[in-house]
């Protein structure tokens, strides 16, 4: 899941032909925003669904 939606960054970023920025540099970008979309419990995409169920899960069977 990871690898495959790192790589349609990658290829996105083939396609944008950003001069200023470099792969690693985008591909930050996206994972910091991908992670706080993640944290928002009112986002409800398809990528992140399985997360979303996984996260209410470990926090049922584990106490903070």
């Amino acid at each position: 899941m990871g690898i495959s939606f790192l790589a349609i960054i990658l290829n996105t970023n083939m396609f944008l032909d950003l001069k200023n920025f470099k792969n690693v540099n985008l591909v930050a970008i996206w994972s910091i925003v991908i992670y706080s979309l993640s944290q928002a419990p009112e986002v409800h995409l398809n990528f992140l669904n399985p997360y979303q169920k996984y996260k209410q899960i470990s926090n049922r069977t584990s106490p903070d």
